[in-house]
């Protein structure tokens, strides 16, 4: 009787277990990172990446508009006419957009490979601030030239790719805003803030408006540059 009980229980157990009825699984909620407004500043706030990205994006449009006032002085100077400034700047933006597709289709890839991402963005950066540098102390067709078609077409095919592969980046649930923080407030408000303090530069009774537009100019370079340098810590610590 014993053996019998013990046989029927060991039979018994693993039939009962498998048609009793399976509690329903409910899947984890993911944590809330962007409810609200003051939940994403927080996050923000204590996340160095998406920090440190904003506050480069946000100097960077900065120096652009900054930079762009500088070369289209040495076009005033240099071409008599519109339409001889018009001819020229076809063959400028043509060209550089054909060099800006072949190095978006075949360079970014390989030198963040071979670079790593922080270090190419850093890179971008330097020769933007060189550039700066150069039309405040020595302006010329030549600078002029380089610095529009590095600010505008190589940035197009260089830049903003590396932009989107450092956002890709970010937690996936973060993304959405964080974009939109950036296209709605970070970069009009550099653009608001840039064109505010051009117009005050130039108003300033000063014997040459150029060189302290071009210091002005230099200074948020640098600040750029260790904005910049930080964020490519923050990806180290990710090894992207």
């Amino acid at each position: 009787v014993v053996w019998l009980d013990r046989s029927a229980l060991f039979i018994n157990a693993p039939i009962s277990t498998s048609i009793a009825p399976e509690e329903p699984v409910s899947p984890k909620p993911a944590p809330v990172l962007v409810a609200s407004n003051r939940r994403f500043w927080v996050y923000m706030a204590s996340n160095p990446l998406i920090l440190w990205m904003s506050i480069a994006t946000f100097l960077f449009i900065m120096c652009r508009w900054f930079v762009n006032y500088q070369y289209n002085h040495v076009f005033d100077a240099e071409f008599a006419t519109t339409q001889a400034f018009g001819q020229n700047l076809s063959w400028i933006t043509s060209g550089g957009l054909v060099l800006s597709l072949l190095l978006q289709v075949g360079g970014v890839t390989r030198l963040v490979k071979r670079f790593s991402l922080g270090p190419c963005f850093w890179a971008y950066h330097l020769v933007m601030m060189v550039m700066m540098a150069w039309l405040w102390l020595s302006p010329s067709l030549l600078i002029g030239v380089a610095s529009r078609f590095f600010g505008n077409e190589i940035r197009l095919g260089f830049r903003n790719p590396l932009s989107l592969l450092i956002t890709n980046q970010y937690p996936r649930q973060i993304r959405p805003k964080a974009r939109t923080f950036s296209l709605g407030m970070v970069i009009p408000l550099g653009t608001l803030l840039a064109s505010w303090i051009l117009v005050m530069l130039t108003e300033m009774p000063v014997q040459n408006p150029m060189g302290l537009i071009g210091a002005v100019a230099c200074g948020f370079g640098v600040l750029l540059l260790v904005s910049t340098f930080l964020l490519s810590r923050a990806l180290n610590t990710l090894k992207v």
